[in-house]
Parts: C-alpha cells; structure tokens; sequence
C-alpha cells in the first residue's frame, strides 16, 4: 500500500533517493567492471536501482498536479461520505473514458482547505468545473469525461 506524503516532502524524497541511487549504481558499475567483483558490483547496482525508484511507491497529498488532455482532479478529504460516494462514481466512469484522475486531500494543505471548506468532493478538469458535492446527472458526468478525453 503506497505510503502518503506531502508534496514539499515528496519533492526532497525524490531528489535525495535519486542521487544516493545514481551514486550506488555508478560505484556499482564500477566495482562490477574495474574490479571484476561481480558478487559486490552486481548488488550495488541493483540497490541503486531501486533506491532511484523508491518514490514511485509514494502518494503525493497537498497541491494539485497542473491537469493536462485526459486528466481531472478530484479535491475530497478521507472521512466524508459525500467524497466516498463521488469516488464510487467518477472512478469507474473515468477508467471507462480513459482519463486519469488525480485525488487531492483538501486537508493536507492549509490554503485548500481555506479554500473548500466544507464544499468537497469538488471535481475540476483544466480550471472547469465538473460537479460539486453530488455527481447528481451521471449521463452528464460520462458526457464531460468524454470531452475531456478527447480534448
């Protein structure tokens, strides 16, 4: 299960794994090809590799990603039914229309949850937008996913 982190937190992650990463693989490689001790290279280089992508299994929770063609951004927060109910609809809607959906926890971040307030699940795609609160008319729901897949 993905662990969850701030975005400033995620940020410093990736850069310090991916440098300690690069540098086990490179002493890695050396020691494979310079020295010819495979039982030594050959582990380093695999710790380097998955050190440098280590952060993959992180969930980023706070700012919102900028949303490009084919995306959304859900704002919800973890103990609210209304958001519960909108995953329960948008995600399968938007697999269906093959546009990704982006969740932000609205109480991760002081400014967002400012913001919202109490006004969540807020579902927008490119400064638009899609529901608020209630998905209420799912036909309109599938029909904006559409447009945005296709966008």
């Amino acid at each position: 299960m993905p662990r969850t982190v701030s975005l400033q937190a995620y940020r410093r992650l990736t850069l310090v794994t991916t440098v300690a990463g690069a540098f086990l693989f490179g002493l890695g490689l050396i020691v494979l090809i310079q020295l010819r001790i495979g039982a030594v290279g050959g582990p380093l280089i695999l710790v380097g590799v998955l050190l440098g992508l280590s952060t993959a299994l992180l969930r980023i929770e706070g700012q919102a990603p900028a949303t490009s063609r084919g995306s959304v951004v859900l704002y919800a927060r973890k103990e609210c039914v209304l958001c519960d109910e909108a995953r329960a609809l948008l995600l399968p809607e938007a697999a269906r229309a093959g546009v990704d959906v982006w969740e932000v926890d609205v109480d991760a971040d002081a400014a967002l949850s400012a913001r919202y307030g109490d006004a969540v699940p807020v579902c927008e795609s490119r400064g638009r937008e899609i529901f608020r609160a209630r998905v209420g008319d799912v036909a309109r729901l599938r029909q904006s996913l559409r447009e945005i897949a296709g966008a």
